[in-house]
C-alpha cells in the first residue's frame, strides 16, 4: 500500500487506497512500457514519502512487466561501479552495499526500504545493473569511494607515488583542505597528475580495467568543475549525468538496455521555467530528450497540500493548491483519489498554468506539457518516515 487516508465518502479508506493505488499505478506503466528511458521525478529536495514510497512500487513494475534492466540513481557512480565489479567476479553484495551505494538521502526512508532488498536480490543474482549517475565525490557513509578506492586506484604506482596520490585523492574526496591548506589550481593540476599516472600504470587484474576507467572518467570531470561559476557547474554535473546515462542504456555488445532513472523533478524535466538555476536546456531531462528522442519519458511528481521534507530534520508545509493550478485541475476531476496520473495529451490542453512540480514545492506558471510527458498529484504529501529519528 502508498496511500494513506483517502477523504471519499463513498468508500471506505482501505477500499479507496487500494483501488486508487492499483489503478494509478497500472496507468503510469502502461505510459511508461515501451520507452527506453523512464525518467522518474521527486521533490528537488528529495522530500516526499508518499512520491518514494510510489516511485519504488513503480520500480519494481517496470522492471517485472517491462523488461527494464537497469535503475540510475542521482547517487554516486563509483560504488556502484564497485558494487557491478563484485557481481562480475561473484563476490557477496550485501543489502548495506546497495544501501550506501544508494546514499543517505534516500537510504533512511522507510519508504523505499523493501526496494532496497529487492534491488539487493536482483542486482547479486545478475539480473539487474544498479547505476550511479553523478560524478560527485564524498558521499556520506559510501563503503567503496571514501576510503578504499583512493588506495585501489594509487596501488598500481610505485611506493613514494602510491602514498603520495593515494593521500592526495582521499583528501580531495573528503574535502580535507584548510586555510593554511587550501585548495588550489595548482592542486587540481597535482590530482590529474596522479590520475595520469594511475591510467598509464594500467590494472593489477584484467576485470579492474573497466571499472578503473569509468572511476576516472568521473574523477575528471568533478575535478573540471571545481572552479566553474555555478551555472556552469550544474549544467556540467547534468552532462556528466547524461554520460553515465548513455553508457549504461548499452550493454557490452551495444544492444540497448532499457533504464529507470532516480532523480529529482528539476534533473528530468526536458524543459525547466525562466529563472531556473539551469542555463538553456543543459539539465539531464532535457539533454536525455535530444540522446533518446521519444525513447526517454520524463514522469515529473506533485502534491496538493501536505508536508514534505526540506532538511534531514525540518519539515515544511505545501501551500494549498490554488483554484484552477495544475494540481487541483487533476484532483476535482479524480474527486475520490487521493492520487492521480495524466498525460502528456492532458498536460498539452491545459496550456501554461500555475503548478508546483519543480524543487520545493513553489508554485510558477509554466506549460508542463513540455517539461514532462506524464505527472503524478497526490492530494497529501507527507515527508518520508527517517530510520534514523526512530
Amino acid at each position: 500500500m502508498i496511500l494513506h487516508g483517502a477523504e471519499s465518502k463513498a468508500l471506505s479508506t482501505s477500499q479507496v487506497d487500494h483501488k486508487t493505488d492499483a489503478q494509478v499505478l497500472d496507468q503510469t506503466v502502461a505510459a511508461l512500457c515501451d520507452r527506453q528511458i523512464a525518467m522518474l521525478g521527486e521533490n528537488g529536495f528529495h522530500g516526499d514519502g508518499k512520491t518514494a514510497a510510489f516511485k519504488a512500487d513503480l520500480v519494481g513494475a517496470l522492471i517485472d512487466r517491462c523488461g527494464f534492466g537497469v535503475v540510475a540513481f542521482e547517487s554516486g557512480a563509483y560504488d556502484f561501479i564497485a558494487i557491478e565489479r563484485s557481481v562480475r567476479r561473484g563476490e557477496p553484495i550485501t543489502r548495506d552495499m546497495v544501501a550506501s551505494a544508494i546514499g543517505g538521502i534516500w537510504n533512511q526512508n522507510a519508504e523505499i526500504q523493501p526496494l532496497i532488498d529487492d534491488l539487493r536480490t536482483r542486482t547479486a543474482s545478475g539480473r539487474l545493473l544498479l547505476v550511479g549517475l553523478d560524478d560527485q565525490l564524498g558521499s556520506r557513509g559510501s563503503f567503496y569511494s571514501l576510503e578504499a578506492m583512493p588506495a585501489e586506484l594509487a596501488s598500481v604506482l610505485g611506493p613514494d607515488r602510491q602514498i603520495e596520490c593515494a593521500g592526495s585523492l582521499k583528501q580531495r574526496i573528503w574535502s580535507g583542505y584548510t586555510r593554511e591548506t587550501p585548495y588550489t589550481e595548482e592542486t587540481r593540476t597535482a590530482l590529474s597528475r596522479c590520475l595520469e599516472e594511475i591510467e598509464a600504470a594500467g590494472v593489477a587484474r584484467p576485470d579492474d580495467r573497466d571499472a578503473t576507467r569509468r572511476i576516472i572518467a568521473n574523477f575528471r570531470r568533478t575535478l573540471a568543475r571545481d572552479f566553474q561559476p555555478g551555472l556552469e557547474r550544474l549544467a556540467g554535473r547534468d552532462a556528466s549525468m547524461l554520460e553515465n546515462l548513455v553508457e549504461a542504456a548499452r550493454d557490452s555488445d551495444g544492444n540497448k538496455r532499457k533504464v529507470i532513472v532516480w532523480a529529482g523533478n528539476s534533473h528530468v524535466a526536458k524543459a525547466l521555467p525562466d529563472g531556473s538555476p539551469y542555463e538553456t536546456r543543459s539539465n539531464l531531462g532535457a539533454l536525455a530528450a535530444e540522446r533518446f528522442e521519444s525513447s526517454a519519458y520524463a514522469l515529473g511528481f506533485t502534491a496538493a497540500g501536505g508536508m514534505f521534507r526540506y532538511t534531514v530534520r525540518t519539515p515544511r508545509d505545501i501551500a494549498e493548491a490554488a483554484a484552477g493550478s495544475l494540481e487541483q485541475r487533476v484532483l476535482v476531476e479524480a474527486a475520490d483519489q487521493e492520487i492521480a496520473f495524466r498525460n502528456t495529451n492532458w498536460l498539452d490542453v491545459q496550456g501554461a498554468i500555475v503548478g508546483s512540480a519543480f524543487d520545493d514545492h513553489k508554485p510558477v506558471l509554466f506549460d508542463w506539457a513540455t517539461a514532462y510527458d506524464g505527472i503524478i498529484v497526490f492530494r497529501r504529501e507527507q515527508p518520508p518516515r527517517r530510520l534514523d529519528e526512530q
